[in-house]
């Protein structure tokens, strides 16, 4: 039964990885900003995400081919305007994001690790 779930689970992410770049991004921004409002509201509220305020964060899902725009404005995160260039990218698969959303990973080991990438243009940091 296990090989079963791994095959229909194996099956499934090679079937995003060619589905996903093929669809609109913006369902899957705002899926993303809503799961990033909820999850740090706290963190929102007391001003941890500050440094982001008018910038335009960009998250990269290399495996899958999605790439998510957000910026953040008061205490919530939005959508980044299309033509806005990023200030600041993340990219990594779909099993680093995972890893750290479910607290398996710390991201700080995820900086050192080569299957990560983190760029960062000057006025952002």
């Amino acid at each position: 039964m296990l090989a079963i779930r791994k095959s229909i689970s194996h099956m499934g992410y090679r079937l995003s990885c060619r589905v996903m770049p093929l669809l609109p991004s913006w369902p899957g921004e705002i899926a993303f900003i809503k799961l990033l409002n909820t999850r740090l509201s706290e963190e929102l509220n007391d001003g941890l995400f500050d440094f982001l305020d008018g910038q335009v964060l960009e998250v990269t899902v290399r495996d899958m081919g999605v790439c998510l725009r957000v910026s953040k404005r008061d205490t919530l995160f939005v959508r980044a305007p299309a033509h806005a260039v990023a200030d600041s990218t993340i990219s990594a698969d779909i099993a680093d994001f995972l890893a750290i959303a479910s607290g398996r990973e710390d991201p700080d080991t995820l900086f050192s690790n080569v299957g990560y990438a983190s760029v960062d243009r000057p006025k952002l940091a």
